[in-house]
């Protein structure tokens, strides 16, 4: 079984990275946040829109952009 990333996790790894390696803090939008954790998992008409796990990890990688600034 896959586990997912949740909101909590996701802010704990940009404030890890942070500390690592500088940057702004912050969240843009924390509504866009739960919306891009959560598309990885997203299922339309039965069928997984990201069915494999590197369409998992693309899906994640592609939304963060949008997120944390």
């Amino acid at each position: 079984m896959i586990e997912f990333f949740t909101v909590e996790q996701v802010i704990e790894i940009h404030n890890e990275m942070l500390q690592r390696y500088g940057g702004l803090k912050g969240i843009r939008d924390i509504n866009l946040l739960h919306s891009s954790v959560l598309m990885p998992q997203t299922a339309a008409f039965g069928h997984d829109l990201c069915p494999s796990i590197y369409d998992k990890a693309a899906a994640y990688t592609f939304y963060k952009a949008f997120l944390l600034f």
